[in-house]
């Protein structure tokens, strides 16, 4: 198997409407440079077969999401991933694989508070995946667009029958989005 990845980033994290996240503080005019942050666990190269049991064959009831080069699907824990989160799995078509290596390639080297990290990966040819941690309170959609569906996806994910959410924090995910985007377009193409 591939050599474990370097440290990680993510797809953008949506703060829940419970437990929203705080925005960070400003920076006083002439704050001294930055200790160095801790190194974050690297990304675990994981078989397909684990995937597969963890997602139940990537069973349709258990899809979240699509978009991109595949689908999102709810996983059980997997032990050999560090953080004690429920994964989720972006499962790309096998013709996605080199898009998945660059996607992993662009991640690993992203560090931000609104970017979910990247746990693992499966590069297998006939199976490529991503895996994060599961998003507090659901998709933003599921949240924005009230349907059957999207309320069946967000009881999948703990966040049966959300309340509405507040215009503040529809700003707020907009704002905390925005610097997400940014930031992976600065690291993506460095100058």
């Amino acid at each position: 198997p591939p050599p474990p990845l370097p440290s990680s980033g993510g797809v953008p994290a949506m703060p829940s409407p419970s437990h929203p996240q705080p925005p960070p503080a400003a920076a006083p005019a002439a704050a001294p440079a930055a200790a160095p942050a801790a190194v974050p666990p690297q990304p675990c190269v994981l078989p397909a077969a684990l995937l597969e049991a963890a997602t139940s064959q990537f069973a349709a009831d258990r899809m979240i999401g699509e978009g991109g080069p595949g689908c999102v699907f709810v996983a059980d824990a997997l032990a050999s991933l560090p953080q004690a989160a429920r994964p989720v799995v972006k499962r790309a078509d096998s013709a996605g694989v080199l898009e998945i290596a660059c996607e992993i390639e662009i991640l690993a080297r992203c560090r931000h508070p609104h970017l979910l990290p990247l746990l693992g990966c499966c590069l297998e040819p006939r199976l490529p995946c991503l895996v994060y941690p599961l998003a507090r309170g659901g998709s933003l959609e599921d949240r924005l667009i009230y349907s059957a569906e999207g309320q069946r996806r967000l009881k999948m994910v703990g966040c049966s029958a959300p309340p509405p959410l507040p215009w503040l924090t529809r700003v707020h995910i907009l704002r905390d989005t925005l610097r997400a985007l940014v930031y992976l377009h600065e690291v993506a193409s460095p100058q």
